[in-house]
């Protein structure tokens, strides 16, 4: 079944911020946020019923009994009122005294229903996958806490974390398809998009090395790990395993000839380098912190969100702008002081150093403005794994 095959003058989405249509019209404002609650607790159960007694008690727990009926009958009716017929001239909802269900046989489409529905059946074909893969928008009922509703709230979260497992089952599915194809670049993205949702799956972290290695790109596999493996000791306190630190070994035992400007390899000792050319303008400051910055973002596979916080990044996004670009944010701080400028740039330096030989060739450098200056000099005396050379 096709995403194309599916249909109906009923359309919703649960994931991201509720939307529903009818007739092609926009109705989601005609629904308050129990209706929408409702909508969705039938949605998730639309293979089955929901008896009446348990909707009041998720939705209306606190409510006197006369009351909590009285609200369940108001958006039973509000959605009936908004959701006509189908084509076949069925009705959307099947209510009696006792049980509420969608109806079987009325003719819409969901995209939790049909995301579920197409992951147990197995689907792989692609253009279903890269369909699918579009109506993850955001998590199910996004922005929603329903107050005093402790159960359903608890229904809610539950299924979104089923939703998050059949995002990742979904984002593997496509990248084997787009692998099968020889599409390595989309793989390679589809499986790091994955990563978000499982950051310390080893199994995906090892397929993102085995493309980068079909890529011959080696090097960018190396970071890849070294990455993974500080966040692994940072936040969990634990290594990574025996196979995944077998692979890095494997790799890292292939240098490269030469170090390149921009780009990543190895040295005969098997230590990751990357050499950069920076620039220096007197009488501007910050220009060449700016520079080295602007030239760390250039290197493919180097991410400066890896070595510092979000709050750390965006100090220095005052002096390089293209920081903010790299955010995802549409402007740069207006203004940082000074000394959380050198805190910053001295500690991005000083992270990567860790873990690569860091060569930064400096052009000009007696056209260094002061404020930059004092911190290579800083830069100097604290002996790191950092090679400034003035050209």
């Amino acid at each position: 079944m096709r995403y194309s095959d599916c249909g109906g003058l009923l359309k919703i989405s649960f994931l991201g911020k509720p939307r529903i249509e009818f007739n092609q019209q926009d109705i989601t404002k005609e629904f308050g946020s129990k209706a929408i609650a409702l909508l969705c607790l039938l949605m998730i159960n639309r293979n089955g019923y929901c008896n009446r007694e348990k909707i009041l008690a998720y939705l209306w727990p606190n409510s006197n009994d006369k009351s909590a009926k009285y609200n369940l009958r108001f958006n039973l009716w509000t959605i009936k009122k908004n959701v006509g017929l189908d084509g076949n001239g069925n009705e959307f909802l099947c209510v009696d005294r006792e049980r509420c269900s969608i109806n079987k046989d009325y003719e819409y489409q969901c995209d939790i229903a049909l995301i579920k529905d197409l992951l147990d059946d197995n689907i792989d074909d692609l253009e279903d996958l890269e369909t699918m893969r579009h109506f993850f928008n955001g998590e199910l009922l996004e922005g929603y806490y329903f107050k005093e509703c402790n159960e359903f709230n608890e229904v809610i979260i539950y299924e979104r974390n089923l939703f998050e497992v059949a995002k990742v089952k979904l984002l593997l599915r496509l990248a084997k398809q787009y692998e099968n194809r020889g599409d390595l670049d989309s793989c390679l993205n589809t499986l790091e998009e994955t990563v978000k949702f499982a950051p310390y799956d080893e199994d995906i972290v090892l397929k993102i090395m085995e493309i980068y290695e079909l890529q011959d790109k080696n090097s960018l596999a190396v970071i890849y790990y070294n990455t993974y493996k500080n966040r692994l000791v940072n936040l969990l306190g634990t290594q990574p395993s025996k196979k995944l630190t077998a692979k890095f070994y494997e790799l890292s035992k292939r240098p490269s000839k030469g170090v390149k400007l921009g780009k990543t390899d190895f040295d005969t000792n098997n230590k990751q380098r990357i050499c950069i050319k920076t620039k220096c303008i007197n009488g501007i400051k910050y220009f060449w912190m700016a520079s080295v910055i602007k030239s760390l973002l250039e290197v493919e596979g180097l991410q400066l969100e890896d070595y510092l916080t979000d709050t750390q990044l965006r100090d220095l996004s005052y002096i390089q702008p293209d920081i903010a670009n790299s955010l995802g944010e549409t402007s740069a701080r207006t203004e940082v002081p000074d000394v959380r400028i050198a805190v910053a740039f001295v500690k991005l330096i000083e992270k990567i150093s860790d873990s690569i030989r860091l060569k930064i060739i400096i052009l000009a450098e007696n056209e260094m403005d002061d404020f930059s200056r004092s911190l290579y000099e800083y830069l100097q005396d604290m002996r790191l794994h950092v090679d400034l050379i003035s050209e």
